[in-house]
């Protein structure tokens, strides 16, 4: 496929296509997201449209992470690595330099978070949260392989969630502060 686009400049795409496009195009099938979808009554619609303003936060608001903070931490955050311990297995989030479970130091590797599949081992909702999204779902989720890590849960209605409920990562708007868009790692049912 050749994708191409004039304007100011020029920029050409060139991508291949092999056999495995297959076995990718199984997974995205718009249907069950289509019938999937959540209803929103109107007055949430135009709040996250933002044609009417939010109500304020019921507590204060959380401070935003410092660029120097997010350099340091930008392979943990963007492509969601945790860190597995060489000694004993312990998979942890965020990476730490001390393993929680031999006290081993600075004996760990990389280990990617945002592939494995994981389940619900408790949630909570948040009725006093604020922003566009009320009430706010937050859950403890661990990983199949190890890991464990509290975020919210998206596209699902309180009602639905469930302890053991299969999830998936997923990478979503977390939150606006002064005009900054903060993406993170979010959970949604599988």
């Amino acid at each position: 496929m050749l994708l191409a686009n004039y304007g100011d400049g020029a920029d050409v795409f060139v991508l291949r296509v092999t056999d495995n496009i297959q076995a990718y195009q199984e997974k995205l099938k718009a249907r069950p997201v289509v019938q999937k979808r959540i209803q929103i009554d109107y007055e949430t619609y135009l709040a996250w449209r933002n044609l009417i303003p939010n109500e304020g936060p019921r507590h204060p608001e959380n401070e935003r992470m410092s660029i120097p903070c997010s350099w340091r931490e930008q392979r943990s955050i963007l492509p969601f690595y945790g860190s597995k311990c060489t000694r004993c297995g312990t998979v942890q989030y965020p990476p730490q330099r001390v393993c929680t479970h031999c006290q081993s130091k600075d004996t760990f590797e990389a280990y990617k978070l945002s592939d494995k599949p994981g389940h619900i081992f408790t949630y909570a909702v948040d009725q006093l949260s604020w922003g566009k999204e009320r009430p706010l779902l937050v859950g403890i989720v661990d990983f199949e392989g190890g890991g464990r890590i509290m975020c919210e849960i998206c596209d699902c209605a309180p009602d639905e969630i469930h302890i053991d409920m299969p999830v998936e990562m997923c990478f979503r708007k977390w939150r606006q502060n002064h005009e900054v868009e903060t993406y993170f790692w979010k959970v949604r049912p599988v």
